[in-house]
């Protein structure tokens, strides 16, 4: 019935099936390892230990890496941490800046990511902040919001003009009376500074 040219393609076939279905096996087991991890860092055994979720988002790392919400987690708490305990500050920003990082490759529109790599850089550079919160404002630009954190950079950066500029833009929303509070004491200080 069948000639061994067919035969020999038909078993080909069959071994790649075999083959496809073994790694389709190997990737889904993977996925399912990440995301218990993830639930036991973000809900179960370790959701109150640093270390514990630091552990396993390196785990989820090593095997499904496109686990952006693991990464978001993880980066989250490690600043929250950084916050916390001061002893270990430098440790777990630097962990945050690393998960942060990890998770903004894979989804750059994440505005806590981009808020914490912003704030992160801020601490080292104002104006690089000011120009990566910029950047992320271009995408956002309708959501007040995203204006008063910008007020909140420029301030930082001692740019008052560029800060007065944002404030139109979080008018007739519940963050204006808050960002012209902010303005007025950057102003006063300001004030207190001149001869």
């Amino acid at each position: 019935m069948f000639d061994e040219q067919s035969k020999f393609v038909h078993l080909l076939l069959c071994w790649v099936l075999v083959f496809a279905a073994l790694i389709g096996c190997v990737y889904s087991l993977r996925v399912t390892l990440a995301q218990i991890f993830y639930y036991e860092a973000k809900y179960g055994v370790s959701k109150d230990c640093i270390d514990g979720i630091i552990w396993r988002a390196e785990k989820i790392k090593s095997l499904y890496p496109w686990h952006y919400l693991a990464f978001t987690h993880a980066a989250a708490r490690a600043n929250k941490e950084a916050k916390d305990n001061p002893e270990r500050m430098i440790e777990m920003k630097d962990i945050a800046n690393r998960f942060c990082t990890l998770s903004l490759r894979l989804n750059p529109y994440k505005r806590q990511m981009r808020l914490m790599e912003a704030r992160l850089i801020s601490e080292k550079n104002t104006l690089l902040a000011v120009d990566k919160w910029k950047s992320y404002l271009e995408w956002a630009f309708w959501d007040p919001l995203n204006h008063k954190i910008m007020v909140e950079f420029y301030l930082k950066a001692g740019d008052f003009a560029s800060a007065m500029e944002s404030l139109e833009f979080t008018l007739n929303s519940p963050y204006y009376e808050e960002c012209r509070n902010m303005i007025r004491d950057f102003w006063e200080k300001e004030k207190t500074f001149s001869y």
